[in-house]
């Protein structure tokens, strides 16, 4: 009877149950520094980290222009103070970054014009520490997503150049020994699509949702959540597709679509079996499902609890503010929604929301 109990509890510890994370309790924090687009976003033991972005600013000639940024924040989450961090060493936005045994890593991206292909790393152990090059990229790349697994960093999709030209890989840096510099594991699943999320947990890769580019530009919905001029073209429709990855095997296996068409949202880990998907861009009508066939796409508050073993999706409570390309960590049973594009065109928000997990 001993032995009975013992393995019931054993199993019972192993696989858990979603009734484990009921909701999520959400309230503001302190306000980022500035609004951006907070991509680039990494949890760093008891801090938050964010690099660069983006936000628009209107130039003499009266038009909107994109302004790439150097700023690097740290958001100590015992005081809930923010602090600077040496500015990154050129102008960045849109890609991955990760700690792996206090440092930094941030992977390629993009600057204005131009695409990067360095990775740099800062010593978060060391005072004064300034920004070191480690091993760059086989080419220039951005729009990266990845995850961590043994040290070792996995990245996933990104831009070569334009937004018509994707990267079909999966490469990884083993951090203790960064000589032997990116090497590839995988080609993609489904090399047409972008702008995918993805995180690691129970040492395997998840990649989520992302866009597939149309002939036919989404109109926003009537509530308003996205207003784009009819000026602008927005040549992505958003998935609903997933994938595993075993970075061993390098096979990739297909999972349960997501409840929701998604691209341009934001996962992490909770623990080796939960993922917590926050925010986006959803896709809210078909165009076969609309009086003029053409689709209708919205900026999302929704979060969703992803149980990797019964491969299952539960509703959470949903975000304060809806928004789309934040950054979001997760800290000690806490998640850290970082800035981010709102729900009118070229906009940025410098909220910073807060979820406890129950």
């Amino acid at each position: 009877m001993k032995r009975l109990i013992i393995t019931v509890l054993l199993f019972l510890f192993a696989t858990g149950c979603t009734e484990q994370v009921s909701k999520i309790d959400w309230s503001w924090g302190p306000v980022a520094p500035m609004p951006k687009s907070s991509w680039i976003t990494t949890a760093a033991g008891n801090s938050v980290i964010t690099v660069g972005g983006t936000y628009w600013a209107t130039a003499p000639d009266g038009k909107d222009v994109k302004t790439w940024m150097q700023d690097v924040q740290k958001l100590n989450t015992k005081n809930m103070q923010w602090e600077s961090l040496p500015d990154y060493p050129v102008p960045v936005g849109v890609t991955y970054a990760a700690c792996v045994n206090d440092k930094l890593y941030v992977i390629g991206g993009k600057g204005g014009d131009k695409v990067h292909d360095e990775t740099y790393i800062l010593d978060l152990s060391k005072k004064n520490s300034k920004w070191q090059k480690g091993p760059s990229l086989p080419q220039p790349n951005w729009g990266l997503k990845g995850g961590i697994i043994d040290n070792t960093i996995y990245i996933i999709s990104g831009l070569i150049e334009s937004e018509s030209k994707i990267t079909p890989n999966v490469l990884a840096l083993d951090t203790a020994n960064p000589e032997n510099r990116w090497r590839h594991v995988a080609d993609l699943p489904s090399p047409k699509t972008q702008w995918q999320f993805a995180t690691a947990c129970g040492k395997k890769l998840y990649l989520f949702g992302g866009g597939i580019e149309i002939s036919d530009k989404p109109r926003a919905t009537d509530a308003g959540i996205l207003r784009i001029p009819e000026n602008v073209f927005l040549p992505l429709m958003p998935q609903a597709e997933v994938f595993l990855l075993d970075v061993v095997s390098g096979k990739w296996k297909k999972l349960r679509d997501l409840p929701t068409p998604k691209c341009f949202a934001e996962c992490v880990a909770i623990d080796d079996r939960y993922i917590v998907i926050v925010g986006g861009v959803d896709a809210v009508l078909k165009a076969a499902e609309t009086s003029d066939n053409r689709p209708r796409i919205s900026v999302s508050n929704q979060c969703w609890l992803y149980d990797t073993i019964k491969d299952s999706y539960k509703p959470l409570t949903p975000l304060k503010k809806s928004v789309c390309d934040q950054g979001l960590a997760y800290i000690n049973g806490t998640l850290y929604v970082i800035a981010g594009e709102g729900t009118t065109f070229r906009t940025r928000t410098d909220l910073v929301q807060i979820g406890r997990i129950k």
